[in-house]
């Protein structure tokens, strides 16, 4: 049980880290005008992206999420699950774009944690 909570809380940090890190690298206001239809019905960023505006803002968010303690493990799970569905849930895009490289992704996370943890990595 208590490792099922660590990662939800693992998953639950990096997706809302991530999120923020939309915000402060202007993500969502690059693309304000896009995030709603004609109809009013609100559009997920990650449907808008270039794979390396999402790449950067999940590293971004996770490198926050380590600041607070928490690992990425939980996140790489879940981005490697929802990747791996084909066809993907219609709800997925808010939580990993189409064109994502989750591969390369959760190489570079585990190598952003193993500098974090020997105290190498610099800051943003």
């Amino acid at each position: 049980m208590n490792h099922q909570v660590s990662h939800f809380n693992q998953i639950v940090a990096g997706f809302i880290a991530i999120d923020m890190a939309h915000h402060y690298l202007g993500h969502y206001r690059k693309y304000a005008r896009q995030l709603v239809d004609r109809n009013n019905h609100a559009i997920p960023i990650n449907s808008l992206l270039t794979p390396d505006e999402w790449h950067q803002a999940v590293m971004r968010g996770a490198r926050n999420a380590l600041d607070c303690g928490f690992s990425s493990e939980g996140l790489k799970l879940v981005l490697d699950g929802l990747s791996g569905l084909k066809p993907r849930p219609n709800w997925s895009i808010y939580f990993i774009p189409e064109n994502a490289d989750v591969h390369k992704l959760a190489r570079d996370l585990s190598k952003m944690e193993e500098q974090f943890f020997a105290g190498t990595l610099k800051k943003p």
